[in-house]
């Protein structure tokens, strides 16, 4: 790692909502959703240079108008500024705060990024370390650290509990922050989320027996986090040739099922190379269910509303060539949205419970399995986050501590980047394999 970066933290508060939030919402109640989300925090990295508007004094300003309207925000979304009670399986919503902090960072931030940092210096942009039980009551559910460039250049870093939010929830907050930030409070309003009839209501939480997920901190390897580039070139050039290939059968594939066979087929070659054999596997893929079921649920909610899309394949099949890959992949995502489309809350709620359940129980107690797990935030308006430095140069994850797939749209027209986590003893295979399949750019 490169040691030049330093990163020093010079500011540390709680902010609170603006408001108090009213003794009558005090207990926000998890759904079943929220119950079953991975015991994590979810991250982002928004990189923002310093352009010819903008100066340092202007600067300065904006720091002032981003901790402003946060308060502001989190009058409206009061459950960020809780605490969970996992007993209870509510938030106690009595404004405790998010932790927000300030960071001076040496350097100039475009000279960082030309020279395509190590994914391990991303992490210092996110130096608050969650606790290692996100269950605990004192554990803030939010953490923000705002870096910022000698040359002006800055870097916002997000951290928000997956108990309270899944990807979409967190670029819907992240929307309502960002456009407060460039309008004064008379003018912009901030969006409600709808909490009154919330999906609570339909899938209240439960009494559930099993195994469950185990906290990054319990994961025993080593994981390292390489980020892939796949060319849009590239990807519309595999598209157009299954869907020429397979005409009869009307098959068009999307851009993540695209990126999520090459990986996946990347992962069996180094299966085969590490044991001389293939083993069962499945790709378990969050799907959001926002618009793809028949309830009438009021937007925006707020909350975890997504499911798992098992994918299995058996070691018998795993020769598989990459079209049939992609079919695969594709057969199961459309099946499980036909199904979504006409199905009750309890189907909902049983399919729900059924994948977490194996999703953990072959993760953590089967042999011989292999489980990539995968969430796509692709077509989420994460290139549209402003909080008044214009849109961001780039949006990042950072370091994982447990083996993920994670997808995102690259800038307009440079394809999907691809953020895959792995034991470090599988990540140089895995390289190889991928850059056999498709030559991916450094």
């Amino acid at each position: 790692m490169d040691d030049s970066l330093k990163v020093q933290i010079f500011s540390r508060k709680l902010i609170k909502p603006s408001n108090p939030t009213p003794s009558h919402l005090r207990s926000f109640k998890l759904s079943l959703f929220d119950q079953l989300a991975p015991p994590l925090y979810v991250h982002v990295l928004f990189y923002y240079l310093l352009d010819e508007d903008h100066n340092r004094a202007k600067n300065d300003e904006r720091f002032a108008q981003m901790q402003k309207s946060l308060s502001w925000v989190l009058s409206k979304y009061y459950p960020l500024a809780g605490r969970f009670l996992r007993d209870e399986l509510l938030i106690d919503c009595a404004d405790q705060g998010v932790e927000y902090f300030e960071a001076q960072v040496n350097g100039e931030l475009v000279e960082f990024l030309q020279e395509r940092p190590e994914i391990e210096l991303l992490d210092k942009f996110l130096t608050w370390d969650p606790p290692p039980s996100p269950y605990l009551a004192t554990s803030p559910l939010v953490a923000v650290q705002i870096n910022k460039f000698e040359c002006g250049g800055v870097v916002v870093g997000i951290q928000i509990s997956h108990f309270i939010a899944d990807a979409s929830s967190m670029m819907t907050f992240l929307k309502e922050w960002a456009n407060s930030c460039t309008s004064p409070t008379e003018v912009y309003k901030v969006l409600s989320p709808n909490y009154n009839d919330h999906i609570v209501s339909i899938f209240p939480a439960r009494t559930l027996s099993g195994p469950k997920p185990r906290p990054p901190a319990d994961y025993p390897a080593k994981i390292v986090t390489q980020r892939f580039l796949l060319d849009e070139t590239m990807i519309e050039k595999i598209m157009e040739g299954a869907a020429l290939s397979c005409s009869k059968c009307n098959f068009h594939p999307s851009r993540v099922v695209v990126a999520l066979a090459l990986i996946w087929r990347a992962l069996l070659g180094v299966c085969l190379a590490k044991r001389g054999h293939f083993r069962d596997s499945i790709v378990a893929i969050a799907m959001n269910l926002r618009g793809k079921t028949a309830l009438t649920i009021s937007e925006p909610n707020y909350g975890n509303f997504w499911t798992s899309v098992i994918v299995p394949l058996e070691a018998k099949n795993a020769k598989i060539e990459l079209q049939e890959l992609m079919i695969l992949l594709d057969n199961r995502i459309k099946s499980t949205s036909e199904k979504l489309a006409t199905a009750s809350p309890e189907d909902i709620s049983s399919m729900l419970i059924d994948s977490r359940r194996e999703i953990i129980e072959k993760r953590y107690l089967s042999v011989g399995i292999d489980v990539y797990v995968c969430t796509s935030w692709c077509r989420f308006p994460i290139q549209e986050v402003d909080f008044g430095w214009g849109k961001p140069h780039w949006v990042s994850h950072a370091s994982k501590a447990f083996e993920a797939i994670g997808l995102m749209d690259a800038k307009k027209g440079e394809g999907l980047e691809a953020w895959v986590s792995l034991k470090e003893e599988d990540m140089t295979e895995f390289k190889r394999e991928l850059e056999v399949l498709v030559p991916v750019p450094k």
